[in-house]
């Protein structure tokens, strides 16, 4: 749990409204790695701010970026994320 006052979710509501563009979907995604980096441990407000700012406006970019994670991953990670697109698509 964060310790956040209000002007820094100021900042993070109205630069995720923004930024989005209408794309609610990009706002979904962006939340997704911002509580994936809150949950890995201790992080600061400032910290998911600077994530924030450095999570790309344009989706076809922000997919690369989950995709380049996803690549990280082990072996058995891909597999599932492979049988997840499978489906999906």
């Amino acid at each position: 749990m964060l310790d956040c006052t209000h002007d820094e979710l100021s900042f993070i509501s109205s630069y995720l409204i923004k930024a989005s563009d209408g794309v609610f979907l990009w706002v979904k995604l962006v939340m997704g790695q911002l509580d994936e980096r809150a949950t890995e441990g201790f992080c600061s407000v400032a910290e998911l701010e600077k994530l924030l700012l450095s999570i790309p406006k344009d989706l076809k970019q922000l997919y690369r970026l989950i995709l380049q994670k996803i690549a990280k991953r082990s072996r058995s990670d891909i597999s599932e994320c492979q049988t997840v697109f499978r489906w999906i698509a």
